[in-house]
């Protein structure tokens, strides 16, 4: 079973994923060490200048992480192996987490008093953030339907930030206005 992924993007760095497996049937496991295949396309997603989208405007974020927000419940069986006939995934709540500046500069962005408002409010933002910036080292992370949460102003090295906290919700049009869901993943 694919437990809860996250992904987190740290600022300089590159992409890593985390996520707990379990299986449905298993058995005790060889004595010899297990051997690694590495990767044979691709390349690391280095998390550097990551433009993330709310709306029409374009801001730049950092400390970006991505928790895919599953809940995954045994489907428990006397007569199965081990216990249990697989899984089931009972809910879905994807959260993305990024910071972005605030002040007044225009290049880049930076959130204004006025934004801030429109962000505390009660409408939900379209939000894209690209990760990357080579051809196939890049991800795009699209929430079509997000209710933003913003925390307080904060200092982050001598910079005014905030944190923002994405929910993705299901759009309302669904699927007859494009969308697939609340949350899209391209790796590019």
């Amino acid at each position: 079973m694919l437990g809860n992924p996250t992904i987190n993007f740290p600022a300089g760095g590159v992409a890593g994923l985390s996520v707990d497996l379990d299986g449905s049937d298993w058995s005790a496991p060889a004595l010899a060490n297990p051997t690694f295949s590495a990767p044979t396309a691709g390349s690391h997603i280095k998390v550097i200048n990551s433009p993330m989208h709310i709306g029409s405007s374009l801001y730049m974020a950092t400390d970006i992480s991505l928790d895919f927000g599953l809940d995954n419940q045994d489907r428990a069986s006397d007569g199965a192996p081990n216990g249990r006939w697989g899984f089931a995934t009972v809910s879905k709540a994807p959260v993305l987490r990024a910071r972005v500046h605030y002040g007044s500069l225009t290049s880049p962005s930076e959130v204004t008093d006025a934004f801030l408002q429109t962000l505390q409010g009660e409408t939900n933002q379209d939000i894209l953030v690209q990760i990357g910036r080579s051809a196939g080292a890049c991800m795009a992370i699209r929430i079509p339907d997000g209710d933003v949460r913003v925390g307080d102003p904060e200092r982050t090295n001598g910079q005014w930030t905030l944190s923002l906290e994405i929910r993705g919700t299901r759009p309302a049009g669904g699927a007859s206005a494009g969308e697939t869901g609340a949350m899209q993943i391209a790796v590019f």
